[in-house]
């Protein structure tokens, strides 16, 4: 009977010692998924940062290509003669109004220039070789 109890309670002890293993490797293989996962996520965020950086380079190159075109003499000169009105030695600078003061002193446009555009172009080519009588 003893026999029978130690080999009743080894078999106990020895599911127990299965069931904690089998406890065991599932508590191990959802720590390695959540592990994976997190490593999926960090290679993601990498990759876009990554991206970022890649952005940021080129938005950089084209700062400085644009600081390279405002510091150059060209650029300096035009805005020194646009925006200032300033000329080189010799130069005579013209200052035109703006375009409403210009259209308002313009002269008009007469209908008979508008008709003489909106006849066909053989007709023109006529007119000007030969005077037609309308």
């Amino acid at each position: 009977m003893r026999n029978l109890k130690t080999n009743k309670s080894q078999v106990v002890i020895h599911r127990i010692k299965n069931y904690l293993i089998l406890i065991l490797c599932i508590v191990l293989i959802i720590s390695l998924g959540r592990n994976i996962i997190r490593i999926k996520n960090a290679g993601e965020r990498i990759d876009r940062a990554q991206q970022r950086v890649d952005e940021l380079e080129k938005y950089k190159l084209e700062l400085e290509a644009r600081l390279q075109e405002a510091q150059s003499e060209f650029h300096l000169e035009s805005q020194l003669r646009d925006g200032l009105g300033f000329a080189r030695e010799g130069e005579i600078v013209i200052v035109l109004p703006d375009e409403d003061i210009l259209r308002r002193v313009a002269p008009e446009i007469k209908d008979d220039i508008n008709l003489k555009q909106e006849l066909p172009n053989w007709k023109k080519w006529l007119s000007l070789f030969v005077v037609l009588e309308d």
